[in-house]
């Protein structure tokens, strides 16, 4: 059973996309697996806070994978081990491929690919400013209470997403926009990438019926959705409903990359040219409360106090903050 992994930001329409292809019979899934991400961060000096003190437990690992052979007993045994978590995971056994959709997993694409060369990989993309505004309504209750809690996805993972050593001809790129405009095309260009039987219309009609088993993933409108609409592709305008969003939308749009945003096949002007053509109102309380959370994010991020205020970390930062 070989892995198909769905390399995409968060509210990126992967839900989407890995229900309709679960529906195909040669295809199996559950809801988000993450496994990788701590298997493979075991080889990396940082990005880990651990009661064990991850950066001496690097050196270990590092250390007992010297003794292997060079780069690949330990990416082949790891990929015999996950395939057999795969296979053990889907309820039909006798699927080819198993779809693991992990949102985090931009940060160890990578790894991933050393790990799983002949895997399938579908990058899947969608207007930066719909995923920014998305957060704010799903996650935040259309404020920016949490924003902090998703800074890595906003300001790395664009990058991250294009960073990759993947070649050309072993990857695919889809656009979330062209999914929901053209599902049936996107669709089949999709399954004759995975050499499969092309039957789109079939799970077109049927992926409803699909359900991912699991408490992760995004399961927004997740019961309600009975078939593939284009009308969540302008949604987003209407969270930037005061000068104050339309401002920080105007300047993230500015920061990110411009080659990384023609790579993913959109133009930073365009998308500037449409937030600047939303006409907004000053509300001062709304305004004011937004200003405000947007500071508390600043300094949060700025000072780690997500880190240090967690319940779920005590001990740690007793102990080993490396």
């Amino acid at each position: 059973m070989k892995p198909i992994f769905i390399f995409s930001l968060p509210r990126s329409g992967s839900t989407l996309l890995q229900r309709v292809l679960t529906t195909h019979n040669d295809i199996d899934s559950i809801s988000e697996p993450w496994i990788l991400l701590p298997l493979l961060y075991s080889t990396k000096n940082s990005g880990v806070i651990s009661e064990y003190s991850h950066s001496v437990c690097n050196i270990a690992i590092n250390e007992f994978n010297n003794n292997l052979n060079p780069n690949s007993d330990f990416y082949i045994n790891t990929k015999k081990y996950i395939e057999s978590l795969y296979k053990s995971a889907a309820n039909n056994k006798n699927a080819l491929y198993f779809i693991d959709k992990t949102p985090r997993y931009y940060n160890i694409i990578n790894d991933i690919y050393k790990v799983f060369p002949d895997a399938k990989f579908i990058f899947l993309y969608r207007n930066p400013a719909a995923i920014f505004c998305s957060i704010i309504q799903t996650w935040g209750n259309n404020s920016f209470k949490r924003i902090f809690h998703y800074y890595n996805d906003l300001k790395y993972g664009n990058d991250l997403l294009q960073m990759h050593k993947i070649p050309s001809e072993n990857c695919i790129d889809i656009n979330y926009e062209n999914l929901v405009n053209k599902p049936e095309k996107t669709l089949s260009t999709i399954l004759d990438y995975l050499e499969i039987s092309n039957n789109t219309k079939i799970l077109l009609k049927n992926f409803a019926k699909t359900s991912l088993d699991g408490k992760m993933g995004d399961k927004t409108g997740y019961y309600n959705q009975t078939k593939i609409s284009n009308s969540s592709i302008d949604k987003w305008k209407l969270t930037i409903n005061n000068p104050i969003r339309k401002i920080l939308m105007i300047k993230y749009i500015k920061y990110l990359d411009s080659t990384t945003l023609q790579r993913m096949n959109y133009s930073g002007k365009t998308i500037i040219d449409d937030i600047k053509s939303i006409k907004v109102k000053m509300n001062i309380i709304i305004s004011i409360q937004d200003l405000f959370h947007l500071i508390i994010a600043f300094f949060t991020i700025k000072l780690r106090l997500n880190i240090f205020f967690s319940s779920s970390l005590k001990g740690n930062k007793r102990k080993f903050l490396t």
